[in-house]
């Protein structure tokens, strides 16, 4: 059966999120398009995959699937993908990007992680022709000739490819030429290249990570969770004694007010985590992050109305005692400096810090992080 929907409530969502279904309705072919998020790639991966991941090069996209089904009229009767997979920018489905597509929502569905799978595509190193599935890649014995034939690589777009969608289906379309940027699309070809690899091309990607050891399930492990710490444990940079992540454990949204004190901020801080968890949490607010001093340097992103495109800032902050910062400090500090630019923003829910490789240059010395901004 068919969900009904109110095409003027629902188009009037202003943030999507994993699991959204949303539509998009061609001028052109005069057709309603349906796509699906399946996975925030900055809000759900890049924070747990390796520095070299290839999968940090998408940190600015969604991935979404494409429904088979094109519409005269706002409503999907199935469930079955003609694009399982691409990388469309997270700046497209800014409502005040002009440059970005009409989306209206749809429905949600929540995307089961087991069954979650990723575009498949070639990466040429100095090692030959790679081929990459999520945070997997497996040399193959493929030149750099073929793969220059193939040209099956890992593509960003500013939206639905509407016309491979059609093509797929025999239909026509105003391009006359399917965009291969996924090897599930080529179902022979991909078969005679994971015989090539010696994996079996059948398997699911949640069982080929977990046989090398990368349990999709951890994305999806609950920050707040019963068997986790607010404030987590991480790793320390051995040159700088840093810490490569910081108050991953913590949730904030920075669609909020600005505070006039840290006393309301810190209740509103515990407030807020104890909903989201369901549970008591202990004042770990005032827990103090001697490692890195009393200075640090931090990073945000937010939509540039005159830009029209996403920009980057850099907020330095001191902490009141001269000596160090406590948890609730330093999110309270970050909060009123950016809250007024991200209230209308997409990506503004906090989930953690996360260290440079390098110092900026205007401030040698001082710990340099970027802020996790969810949507």
């Amino acid at each position: 059966m068919a969900i009904k929907l109110n095409r003027g409530a629902t188009h009037a969502k202003k943030d999507i999120k994993e699991g959204d279904i949303f539509y998009v309705y061609n001028d052109y072919y005069k057709k309603y398009f349906f796509g699906k998020i399946l996975v925030d790639i900055s809000g759900r991966l890049t924070k747990h995959v390796e520095k070299n991941s290839v999968l940090n090069f998408f940190s600015d996209c969604y991935l979404v699937a494409v429904y088979k089904e094109i519409s005269d009229t706002p409503e999907l009767n199935s469930r079955e993908f003609i694009i399982p997979g691409c990388f469309i920018y997270k700046t497209s489905f800014n409502r005040r990007n002009r440059n970005g597509f009409d989306w209206a929502y749809y429905a949600y569905e929540a995307v089961d992680y087991h069954a979650l799978e990723f575009p498949e595509f070639f990466l040429c190193n100095d090692d030959g022709v790679s081929l990459v599935r999520g945070e997997l890649e497996f040399r193959t014995e493929l030149s750099r000739q073929q793969e220059e034939e193939y040209k099956i690589r890992g593509t960003k777009s500013g939206s639905i490819d509407y016309s491979s969608a059609l093509l797929l289906q025999g239909y026509n379309a105003y391009n006359d030429r399917i965009n291969y940027h996924d090897l599930r699309l080529l179902p022979d070809l991909r078969k005679h290249i994971y015989d090539m690899i010696g994996e079996d091309s059948s398997i699911t990607y949640y069982e080929l990570a977990l046989k090398y050891g990368k349990d999709t399930g951890r994305f999806y492990i609950d920050a707040l969770s019963e068997e986790s710490q607010p404030v987590k444990t991480v790793e320390i940079d051995k040159n700088t004694g840093f810490p490569l992540e910081l108050l991953c454990g913590i949730a904030w949204s920075f669609r909020q007010k600005r505070y006039s004190s840290l006393a309301l901020f810190t209740d509103a801080l515990q407030a807020y985590n104890e909903e989201l968890s369901g549970r008591y949490i202990p004042n770990i607010w005032t827990d103090e992050l001697k490692l890195i001093g009393s200075r640090i340097l931090v990073q945000f992103e937010f939509w540039d109305d005159e830009l029209e495109d996403s920009r980057e800032e850099k907020i330095l902050l001191q902490a009141d005692n001269g000596s160090c910062f406590t948890a609730s400090e330093l999110i309270y500090k970050i909060h009123n400096q950016v809250c007024d630019k991200l209230t209308n923003d997409d990506n503004v829910f906090f989930e953690g810090l996360q260290m440079f490789e390098r110092d900026d240059v205007n401030y040698p010395g001082i710990p340099y992080y970027f802020i996790l901004q969810g949507s």
